[in-house]
């Protein structure tokens, strides 16, 4: 009873550590609370202390209780200010907290920088910290900095960084109770879509919808059905409204992009592989998944007997997830089903 009943707001040390002379909270951007206003110095530096003690899994409480009531964007600024700053010092890896801190308080957002640091910093003679750099992607745990990780595996260009990339993904995995296949099946963000794959921008007293091309490149319909590129100021604008969505769009065109590459060429490789996978894990991979259902769509799969490469049936999923074959007439695939990507050189010529 005594074990369960310490708070965990307990476990911090007697004493706040003395910050890092990096850390001088008066050089870094300032914390915004979500409710508006600015943090008091005195809670930035108690932010900050908490940082640098806590340890690297599990975190702190106070972090989370702290990210509960500040606004995100403003918490990404000082993570990111505080790297930058550590590795003007020199960035010893004896006070890395402030790469950590990523892990801690970092949104996905940081991720991007994060990953190019890490190709970065073996060309400059800081492999061992572009090595911490991995165990942050790995602890952060999101699909997108996990889709990052696999991605550092494969084409990081130094290949003690791709081996330890490779490790950590098995740990992840073996976490999970997944294969390494499977784990690379669910690194796809859903990039905050709905259901149905769209997205939306309320900017004031117009909406914005997003959809995506043949290519997985997104573009904006009006409420008129016009197709736009960018978000347009117009004079009935909220100001912030119109900021924030075009911030949210230039990220979500980046993110698409790089989502986009990687399950194209992950999906190339099953095709080639002739990887399979049941009706269930199927459906919840490629048709009800809020990105990959675009490309689910514009795919031929097929249904495959044991050991066999040639499809016993072949389908496309339709717009409303149900199956449709070559001359668009529904067809039913039993759950359990073997599905893979139809590879050409298995189909005849008619």
């Amino acid at each position: 009873e005594a074990m369960l009943g310490i708070d965990p707001l307990d476990l911090c040390p007697a004493k706040p550590p003395r910050l890092s002379d990096y850390a001088d909270p008066a050089l870094l951007p300032p914390l915004r609370l979500r409710e508006g206003g600015t943090l008091p110095a005195e809670a930035t530096r108690n932010f900050l202390e908490m940082l640098q003690f806590t340890p690297i899994d599990p975190p702190y409480a106070g972090i989370e209780a702290a990210l509960a009531g500040l606004d995100r964007a403003s918490v990404d600024a000082l993570v990111w200010a505080l790297v930058e700053a550590w590795v003007r010092a020199g960035g010893s890896p004896a006070s890395a907290w402030a790469l950590q801190s990523i892990a801690h308080a970092g949104s996905d957002s940081r991720v991007k920088s994060l990953a190019a640091e890490i190709r970065r910093w073996p060309r400059e003679k800081a492999k061992s910290r572009a090595l911490l750099g991995l165990e942050v992607l790995a602890r952060m745990g999101t699909d997108v900095a996990l889709l990052f990780l696999d991605d550092l595996s494969k084409k990081a260009r130094n290949k003690d960084v791709e081996a330890r990339a490779k490790e950590l993904l098995t740990e992840v995995a073996e976490v999970r109770g997944l294969s390494a296949l499977e784990l690379e099946d669910r690194l796809v963000p859903t990039l905050e879509l709905d259901e149905h794959g769209a997205r939306s921008f309320a900017i004031g007293a117009r909406t914005l919808t997003v959809r995506f091309d043949e290519q997985l490149a997104p573009y904006l319909l009006d409420a008129a059905g016009k197709r736009l590129d960018k978000i347009h100021k117009d004079k009935s604008d909220e100001p912030e409204a119109l900021k924030a969505a075009q911030d949210a769009w230039k990220e979500l065109k980046a993110d698409a992009a790089q989502v986009a590459k990687a399950l194209t060429s992950r999906l190339d490789r099953a095709m080639c592989e002739e990887r399979r996978w049941d009706h269930p894990t199927f459906r919840g991979l490629f048709v009800k998944h809020p990105f990959s259902q675009h490309l689910g769509r514009r795919v031929v799969w097929g249904v495959f007997a044991e050991e066999s490469s040639t499809p016993s049936a072949t389908f496309r999923v339709a717009e409303d997830g149900s199956y449709a074959d070559a001359n668009d007439d529904a067809i039913t695939v039993a759950d359990d089903a073997s599905i893979g990507v139809v590879h050409p050189l298995h189909l005849e010529a008619a």
